[in-house]
Parts: structure tokens; sequence; C-alpha cells
């Protein structure tokens, strides 16, 4: 005990002294809190860069277009600055109890977008790599973070709808005829660039479903609708249609098309004797007209016109009966005008006049036109036609030779010119008038169509071939003569005819068509510039700068008035219709300001 209590003393005793075991303490604890200093230091230091990177935020959005799975978003800081150039990795995978054999691979699950200079990203995942149907899908998104920015993720749930098909709807022909097999349809159903087999297609017309199919490997169907199955005539909508499931939406298409009827049209030409009326000089042509319905029964037309052909030529028109039954008889010697001899080909081609029905053409029907009779023959009897004629006509010139030759003594005895219009007193109250239709610009006699009028009395009228016309038996009082001669202007003079001595009336000069323009131009530039035109010194064209200088506007149509005024005066004919509408002309430049 006593070794105990010298080498150990107690330890108040100890620590009392100031000496090297003190010290020694004193220095362990120095030691030690610097080590605890220099171990806090680094991690001090590395708290303190963290706490300068900026917050960063993802934002995300999620749709279906195209068949694919869209992810977009955007990036930026607490500011709502963008971050441009950053990979953000993108996970996306559907939510619900669905084994891991069902999944796509992760290589089609996960990608990495780049943000743009705006800070926004896109990625697009294959929607056929994700179960078909109502599918929940979880989106993750991180961004790991740079000297500059913090680390940052976002998760956002959504919901892909059922895929809709698309279906592509053809028909060919767009048009078709009762009687013709009808149209070819086809579809073609697909889901994305892929094709969907074995979906059923149904084709409607209206609500009723006229045919139905399913689509093969390649995700086809075809469909012939014949004209019964269409049922109606007319411009209708074709309803193509595929319904939905839960995998897929439904999908649908149309087009128009339109059902003709069909008009047949039978041409038979008849046995010349099987007819009162068909003989060798009469050829008659029977047909018959039905049309084809859908449901390809025939009917006859409520009224049919039926047009006849031959060789491009159109011969006539009749209509067929309540039957659909006509009859055309053709004449040979209208034919032999028509046509040189020989076979010709004669087709029927008929009008229904109802809705959608277009022309039927029968086939064509040969009939033979025979040939011509001998020229020798003609030329006989021509001949011997035109002996005849010269002897009547010489006739007829020499009574009418000795009845103006007895006109003129009976003038000449009165005192009145040869070519004044007269009445002289035949005894009662018969009289007769006597003229010359002379050309009241050039001078001598023209050949015109006189014709007087009385009232209660027919209108008697007069070919005039050398311009003298002569009336007898006319009654006394107003009478009306109308001279209408080829290239003038039509003359009417209103005359009383006394009861009896002798009546002097006006030449008969009709104004030519030239004269009229002649006039019709002069009186429109003595109206602008007060002078009138000196035809004997001065043309349209030079008179042309009066007619300009009063009119300040207009110009373009004054000189065209002026260049159809030369044409008129200066051509070789001009006509009355021509003659109205250079005056018309002429009275549009006048009224141009």
């Amino acid at each position: 005990m006593s070794t105990l209590v010298r080498y150990n003393p107690p330890p108040t005793r100890t620590l009392r002294r100031g000496g090297p075991a003190r010290r020694r303490a004193w220095l362990g604890v120095t030691w030690g809190l610097l080590f605890a200093v220099a171990a806090w230091l680094p991690s001090t230091a590395t708290a303190a860069r963290l706490r300068v990177q900026a917050r960063v935020r993802i934002a995300l959005q999620i749709e279906e277009s195209g068949g694919r799975v869209l992810v977009r978003g955007r990036l930026g800081d607490v500011r709502d600055q963008p971050i441009a150039g950053a990979a953000v990795a993108l996970e996306i995978v559907p939510v619900g109890a669905i084994g891991s054999e069902g999944l796509a691979p992760e290589s089609e699950r996960t990608a990495v977008a780049r943000t743009h200079a705006s800070g926004r990203f896109e990625h697009g995942f294959a929607r056929l790599s994700l179960p078909p149907g109502q599918v929940d899908v979880a989106v993750a998104a991180r961004f790991s973070g740079d000297g500059r920015y913090a680390a940052a993720d976002a998760h956002l749930d959504g919901s892909l709808g059922v895929p809709t098909p698309t279906l592509q709807l053809q028909v060919r022909p767009a048009a078709a005829r009762s009687d013709e097999p009808g149209f070819s349809a086809s579809v073609s159903l697909q889901v994305g660039d892929l094709p969907l087999p074995g979906r059923p297609i149904e084709l409607r017309i209206g609500s009723q479903v006229v045919a139905s199919a399913a689509t093969d490997a390649l995700g086809e169907a075809r469909f012939n609708l014949v004209p019964a199955t269409v049922g109606r005539l007319g411009p209708m909508q074709l309803l193509a249609r595929a319904p939905g499931d839960g995998s897929f939406g439904a999908a649908e298409a149309s087009a128009t098309i339109q059902l003709e009827a069909a008009v047949r049209v039978s041409l038979e030409a008849a046995a010349p004797g099987s007819s009162p009326h068909c003989d060798e000089d009469v050829v008659c042509l029977q047909g018959v007209v039905s049309v084809v319905q859908p449901d390809g029964t025939l009917r006859a037309p409520t009224a049919a016109a039926v047009n006849l052909h031959a060789e491009r030529t159109r011969l006539g028109a009749l209509r067929a009966d309540a039957s659909g039954r006509f009859e055309a008889r053709l004449r040979r010697d209208v034919l032999m005008d028509l046509f040189p001899p020989g076979p010709i080909g004669v087709v029927a081609e008929v009008v229904v006049g109802e809705a959608f029905h277009p022309p039927g053409w029968s086939e064509v029907v040969a009939i033979d036109v025979p040939p011509r009779p001998s020229p020798f023959a003609a030329i006989y009897g021509a001949l011997i036609a035109a002996l005849v004629g010269a002897f009547v006509w010489r006739r007829w010139r020499d009574r009418r030779y000795e009845r103006q030759a007895a006109d003129d003594l009976a003038a000449s005895s009165a005192g009145l010119p040869p070519v004044a219009v007269r009445s002289l007193g035949s005894g009662g109250d018969g009289m007769r008038i006597r003229a010359v239709v002379v050309d009241g610009e050039r001078g001598g006699s023209l050949s015109a169509r006189v014709t007087l009028e009385q009232p209660g009395a027919a209108a008697s009228l007069v070919e005039a071939d050398d311009g003298r016309v002569r009336f007898d038996d006319l009654r006394p009082g107003p009478a009306a003569l109308t001279v209408d001669a080829p290239g003038h202007e039509l003359l009417v003079i209103a005359l009383t005819l006394p009861h009896d001595g002798t009546f002097d009336g006006c030449e008969l000069l009709p104004t030519s068509s030239r004269a009229a323009v002649r006039g019709s131009l002069s009186t429109r530039i003595a109206a602008a510039s007060g002078r009138p035109i000196d035809w004997s010194r001065e043309t349209p064209r030079r008179a042309e700068p009066r007619w300009l200088a009063a009119r300040r506007r207009g110009h373009a149509r004054i000189r065209a008035a002026v260049r159809a005024v030369e044409d008129a005066l200066y051509g070789r004919r001009l006509e009355r219709d021509e003659a109205a509408q250079v005056m018309r002309q002429v009275e549009g430049a006048e009224e141009a300001e």
C-alpha cells in the first residue's frame, strides 16, 4: 500500500503543481482542437460552393400526335431565364400492373433531349411500343446540373387515348350506268405507317349498310357495288366506316358517286311492202326505247325525243309513243339530194328528258341511197324549161313595153314627168299609179320591192326589176307606198288619192346607206363645229380636227367613228344593218365628253 502511495501521488496534488505533465496535457488538447478545425474546413468550403449554384425548374407536357407520344418541356432557372444546350434525360413507362415482359425495351423508353436557345426540349416516343388501348404513363425528366446550375427532377403522370386509324376510300368510276357492273371501291386502313389487318369495314349509303368486309394483311378491303345494291339514281354519298373498340378508335371516309339510268334504243329498217307506207320510194325505220332501272328491269319512258342522224347530218326529229315505239319514214329522193349514191349509216339518238337519264344511241342501220337520174335527162328537161321560160318572158316584156308606152303617152298628154308618182282617173272610182324608182344619190333606175297599202284592202306588192312600178284599180283615199331597194334606206311615202282628176306625187328616190351615213356624220360635225362638211372638198379624216376641237375628251371614240365612216363610204358595199351600226357609233362619239 505504501508503494502505491509513494509512486502514485493523489491527483489533486499533481494537478496543483505546474510541471511537465500539465504542459503535456494542455498541448494534447490544443493539437486535438487544431485537428478538428482542419477536418472541418474542407466540408465548410464545399458547402459554400453548393450554396452559390442556381436552382433549376423543369416544366413537362405530354401529348399524342401522329402515332407518337410527344414529350415537351422547358428548362429554366428561378428567374425564368432559359438554360440552353443542357441535356435532359427522359424516361416514359406505363403505370399499372403490367409485367416486365409486356414493356418495350429500355432503349425505346429512355432518351436524352437537348434544350434549344429558348430552353425548350422535345422528344417523340413510338406509340406502338406501348400496350394498345387506354394507357396511363409516367414521364420522368432529370437534369444533372453543372457548375452554375443545380440538379433538378420532374415527374408527370398522364393518359394516352385510343389511337385513331387513318381510313382512305377510293371509288371508280365516279359515275356509272344502270346496265354496267357498277362501282369498285377500295379501302386502306392504317395506324401511322403500319397497316391494320382484320378490322371490319362497312359501306353505307345514308343509314343503309350496302356492303361489309374485313381488311387483309395489308390493311386493305375491296368492294363491288352493283346498281341493284345502290338502289336509286342520282348523286349520293358513300361512307366507309371502321368501328372502334378498346384498342383503336373509329375511322370514317366518304366519296360522292352518281348512278345514271341507261337508255337502250333498238333500230331496224322495215322491209319494202311490210307497211302501206313503205315501198321503193320510202324507207321505214322502226325502233323501241326502254330505260334500264337500277334493279335491272326495263320500263318505257314517259316522253322520249328521237333524233335521226346519218353521216354527220341530222335527218329529223320525232317522238316515241307511250310504249316507247317510234317509226320514221325517209324519202329516197330527199336522200339523193343529201348523200352520194351507195349505203349510208343511220343512227337514232334518244333524249328521255328525265333527270340522270343521259341520251341513248342505237346501233348503226345501213340503208341504200339510189343513184341520181341520168344527167342527159336533166339537161334535156332544163333546156325545155329554158325555152318555155324565154318564150313567156319575151311575151311578158312585149306586153310591159306596150303598157309603158301607153302610160308614157298618157303622162305626156297630161304634162307630167315620167318619173313622178301620179294618179290618173280611169273613169268612175278606179285609179292607177305609175312610178319609177330612181337612185337618190347617183341617179338611174333601181330594182326594188314596192308595196301599196290602203285601209280596208289587201296590200299590193310589185317586184320592179327595172325600177318601173304600176298599180291599177285603186280606191280614192289615203294610201302608203313603201319602197325597199337593196343597199338603200327604206322609203315610205304617204299620199292621198283624189276622187277624180290627176294626182302629182313625189319621186321615188330611196336614200342609199352611204348617203345616210354621210348625212349622219355631216349633222354631228356641223353641230359640234358650227360648219357643215363640203363633201366636194373634204373627207371624214380632213373634217375630223374640227370635231376633235369641239370635244376635248373622247378623242379615241371620235377617231374610231371617223374610221368607221371612211370604211362605209369607200367600201364596195354597205348594207342597211351595217349603216345603222356606223350611225350608232357616230352618235356614241358625239355623246363623249
